[in-house]
C-alpha cells in the first residue's frame, strides 16, 4: 500500500511537470520535455528493479 502511494505521488508531480512544461516558451519546452523524459524513464527502471532483488540498485554517474 506504502509503495502505491509512493507511485501515485511521483506520477501526479510529473502530470503536473508536464502541464507546467505546457506553459514554457517552446525553445524551452524541447528541453524540459527531455528531462521529464528521463525522469519517466528512471521511474519505470526503478519499479522494475524493486521487482526483481538485486545486489545494489545505485550505479555510479559521471557529469563532465
Amino acid at each position: 500500500m506504502h509503495e502505491d502511494l509512493l507511485h501515485k505521488m511521483i506520477r501526479t508531480k510529473i502530470e503536473i511537470g508536464a502541464y507546467m512544461i505546457n506553459e514554457l516558451p517552446a525553445p524551452l519546452q524541447q528541453r524540459a520535455k527531455g528531462v521529464l523524459n528521463i525522469f519517466q524513464e528512471e521511474l519505470t527502471s526503478y519499479i522494475q528493479e524493486q521487482k526483481q532483488p538485486a545486489e545494489t540498485s545505485l550505479k555510479p554517474i559521471t557529469i563532465e
